[in-house]
């Protein structure tokens, strides 16, 4: 995921008006504190202000509200593409594709792997941990 999309990630995080460690937003954004940190930094420079909190609860917070437009997929969505599959005739397998796409999608936003295969899920692991953990993979 790039910079920018991090960014995004961690503003819509926030915006639920809820504090996190600084920890926790590095697990969820798979990123060191020390990006959470630039992160942070890079979105106060365009005007959104974080608070900052120190000690044992310390951690982030955004206390403006900020509309976050929706850019992902969700259950409406599926359930709109099905009702459009029972009505369609001439495009009924390129929906159900597309249904299919936006499921896993989905369930990769929300780290459920089980649509993959032992070993494919097992590569994704190594890989994502490999980025987090800053290592090579072989």
């Amino acid at each position: 995921m790039s910079k920018i999309s991090k960014n995004i990630k961690m503003l819509d995080i926030l915006s639920s008006g809820k504090r996190y460690s600084c920890r926790e937003l590095a697990d969820m954004l798979e990123v060191s504190s020390r990006m959470v940190r630039s992160y942070k930094d890079e979105l106060e420079k365009e005007g959104i202000y974080i608070e900052s909190y120190y000690g044992k609860d310390g951690g982030y917070q955004l206390k403006q509200s900020i509309d976050m437009p929706n850019i992902l997929f969700n259950s409406d969505d599926i359930k709109l593409i099905d009702e459009l599959i029972k009505e369609s005739k001439n495009y009924k397998n390129q929906l159900i594709d597309l249904k299919d796409k936006i499921e896993k999608f989905s369930r990769l936003l929300d780290n459920d792997l089980s649509f993959l295969s032992d070993e494919k899920r097992d590569i994704l692991e190594d890989i994502r941990d490999a980025i987090k953990n800053k290592r090579c993979i072989n």
